[in-house]
């Protein structure tokens, strides 16, 4: 089913490290008539002058992704669609939770599946929602923060904001709270956020997500899923 996006909830979705992940990642797909505008230098040359004005034109871009809100949709989409070979369908990702919804961030009815978002609900009733991009961006190597109680990711000693680094495994705070999960693996970026801050997420090892809060479990538990994690 076809519903319009907000150009700007993409870019926002490839800038996890500073957006914040607490809205619902469905509700926002489904505003029908969303613009993004940004500014445009234009150069224009008066005439018989030499001199060059800059002025800034605003051009509004409405952007229409393909959404999936259904298991049966999302079969009926597979059934009817050749997708790539690296697809990750939801059945090598089911661990995680049950399938809410599927969006491509990507210009799908162009056949192009590059970026796309699954959300989830685990068994803990949460809603995840997990960010696949098949692209060639280097997760962080370092970390830039202290203050981690790696037995329990969720909250740091301070109010600090970045990143911490465990396993190739990337873990985003902002102002002190667990904002999302990244890491890369088959040459797949995956980032992992919830419905609300991961800093609220219960602590448990029950679940998928409550075994990435503990660095002593996270990497086996990715490693289950997704294969090897790499840089």
């Amino acid at each position: 089913m076809k519903k319009k996006f907000t150009a700007i909830l993409l870019l926002c979705s490839l800038c996890l490290a500073i957006c914040a992940c607490d809205m619902n990642a469905l509700d926002e797909v489904n505003q029908n008539n969303s613009t993004e505008t940004y500014a445009k230098n234009n150069t224009e040359k008066t005439e018989g002058q030499d001199i060059t004005e800059e002025s800034d034109t605003i051009i509004e871009i409405e952007v229409e992704l393909l959404t999936i809100e259904s298991e049966a949709e999302y079969t009926d989409f597979l059934n009817s669609n050749e997708m790539p070979a690296d697809f990750v369908s939801y059945d090598k990702i089911e661990a995680i939770g049950t399938f809410y919804g599927l969006v491509f961030l990507s210009d799908a009815y162009r056949n192009d599946y590059s970026s796309y978002m699954y959300s989830l609900i685990d068994s803990n009733g949460v809603e995840i929602t997990l960010y696949v991009d098949h692209c060639d961006e280097t997760l962080s190597t370092s970390s830039s923060i202290l203050g981690v109680n790696e037995m329990d990711m969720r909250l740091l000693s301070d109010e600090s904001s970045g990143a911490y680094v465990s396993d190739n495994i990337e873990y985003r705070y902002v102002s002190g709270k667990l904002l999302s999960i990244s890491w890369k693996a088959q040459n797949i970026n995956y980032t992992l956020c919830g419905s609300m801050l991961l800093s609220g997420y219960p602590l448990t090892e029950s679940t998928f997500v409550g075994k990435l809060l503990n660095t002593d479990t996270a990497l086996q538990a990715l490693e289950t899923v997704f294969g090897e994690i790499t840089k």
